[in-house]
């Protein structure tokens, strides 16, 4: 059971959306505007939003970036008419779990909230030291000696996951199959993209990498210049 905010202005698809959610057993609350969910965001927590990108006052990614400016870390999934890829990263940019486009069946949006909330959350219940790196699970945010770094979710869990094996490549299709598990926006691409934004992030000029990319086998995290 988790409790889920389902921000959507379209009345019969939140309709349906709510009765297949409570039907498998969720607490939810809907919002059918974005400063309605903005409050309800402000006063009560929630393990899961389901966020529609566009509403008549506030546009849902406005809300996902206020959110995770905040140090909001609720996994979010996007529902959008808009299927160019340059919107779906736009989304990812700004702090998104997942992406479903418009018109969807029910049953593949529950198969996106299950396969979300049952990802592993051992590891984001404490501090994860490696190098000169320290992972702060609680805001969303990575350490640099004195300087926190706030990352969106995919950084964060691409980050959380090479700290976790460092000095070793990690294929691109495991990266893939974590970050964008069962989405057809999963490409070599969007990794590449993703990793480029965490490298601006956490790493300094003239300075050693701390990941590297090995053609045709993976992405590393590594800790030892000497490596």
């Amino acid at each position: 059971m988790a409790k889920v905010l389902l921000v959507e202005d379209d009345k019969d698809l939140a309709n349906v959306v709510l009765r297949w959610l409570t039907k498998e057993g969720h607490i939810c609350e809907h919002a059918a505007a974005g400063l309605d969910a903005e409050q309800l965001l402000k006063v009560s927590s929630f393990d899961l939003i389901i966020l529609d990108w566009s509403l008549p006052d506030l546009e849902g990614i406005e809300i996902l970036r206020r959110h995770r400016q905040a140090g909001g870390v609720t996994s979010v999934i996007m529902l959008t008419g808009r299927s160019a890829m340059t919107d779906k990263l736009e989304g990812f940019d700004r702090g998104a779990d997942d992406y479903l486009t418009k018109p969807f069946h029910a049953k593949e949006l529950m198969a996106r909230v299950r396969a979300i909330l049952s990802r592993p959350q051992n590891l984001q219940d404490k501090h994860l030291v490696t190098g000169i790196l320290e992972l702060m699970p609680e805001i969303h945010a990575v350490k640099r000696g004195e300087e926190k770094i706030q990352l969106v979710p995919r950084e964060f869990n691409l980050l959380k996951y090479l700290m976790t094996h460092p000095n070793q490549l990690i294929s691109s299709d495991r990266l893939l199959d974590l970050l964008w598990p069962g989405d057809d926006s999963s490409t070599p691409e969007a990794l590449m993209t993703c990793v480029s934004r965490l490298r601006k992030k956490i790493e300094r000029p003239n300075e050693p990498a701390l990941i590297r990319n090995v053609h045709g086998v993976g992405y590393g995290l590594f800790t030892d210049p000497g490596l």
